[in-house]
């Protein structure tokens, strides 16, 4: 498995069987050993810059000259956040009027450029708040998985730790490193909430525990861990509508199916085949 690979996996999340999950697909954006940060929505992979790719999307407010129906954003191929069709003069930048759409930066640089008279400016629309479902907070927030997560019954002070220590947002992550197969890490309070999770429920072991400061693993305390498997990060190519890594954490080795080579159908709605995309069909990603 190579960066920027489109990857097939079994979700991590749930307590099925590994193959009875659903699969997902998102880009493989950092392999064992990798450290990812993202600062201000630029994502970067052993700091180096690694949005690279044309197809990457990002959340942005249109401030716009006039009303634009839902026919303009389907002609111009922009997707727009569906309360700013039902109310266009609604915006959920607050203090503002227009709208917010999901582009490329490619497609931004078009529409300022080809559509003056129509669009004042386009701006990009970051995270502040820190939320419960942002890694590593889903992992201790998600109440479903208490009996298999030692985490979240110290939910509380670590929940305190991530706001406060933390800090991270979808916008601005990291640095993260993605666990390697004989990387070792020391099981203090930080670790123990980054790393905490996969730990306990991707490394095959027993009996698990640990309290804010304390791991303990078959009734010893460890203070140093080594891990015996690989994982990866991930992440969806629209970064702003996408849940990946970001929310749901690593993905074990042991989860991946397979790659992704080609569209055979895309889609603007959920409809099979309404509102197809045409220049994407049979496109290999």
């Amino acid at each position: 498995m190579q960066r920027n690979d489109i990857i097939v996996f079994n979700t991590p999340l749930g307590t099925e069987p590994l193959d009875l999950r659903e699969y997902w697909i998102k880009r493989c954006i950092a392999i064992p050993g990798d450290v990812v940060r993202i600062d201000h929505k630029q994502l970067y992979v052993n700091d180096k810059l690694a949005d690279t790719c044309d197809t990457i999307q990002y959340r942005y407010f249109m401030k716009t000259k006039r009303k634009l129906s839902s026919a303009f954003f389907e002609k111009n191929d922009i997707i727009v956040e569906k309360s700013a069709i039902s109310h266009p003069d609604i915006s959920i930048v607050s203090g503002h009027e227009g709208y917010i759409i999901y582009a490329t930066p490619n497609k931004v640089k078009q529409l300022t450029t080809i559509l003056p008279s129509y669009i004042q400016s386009v701006e990009p629309v970051e995270d502040e708040e820190i939320q419960p479902n942002n890694y590593p907070s889903s992992m201790l927030w998600d109440d479903t998985k208490g009996a298999m997560d030692p985490l979240t019954w110290h939910k509380g002070n670590f929940g305190l730790l991530v706001r406060t220590v933390l800090g991270w947002t979808k916008d601005n992550f990291g640095p993260l490193t993605v666990p390697k197969k004989g990387m070792s890490i020391h099981m203090d309070e930080k670790n123990i909430l980054l790393y905490g999770h996969a730990i306990a429920n991707f490394e095959g072991k027993k009996t698990i525990k640990f309290t804010q400061k304390e791991c303990w693993i078959d009734g010893q305390q460890v203070k140093q861990y080594t891990f015996v498997k690989n994982y990866y990060f991930v992440m969806g190519d629209n970064r702003d509508q996408s849940k990946d890594s970001r929310f749901i954490g690593f993905i074990p080795e042991e989860h991946i199916t397979g790659k992704a080579i080609m569209v055979l159908l895309s889609s603007r709605k959920k409809s099979l085949f309404s509102g197809i995309r045409w220049n994407r069909l049979f496109h290999m990603v």
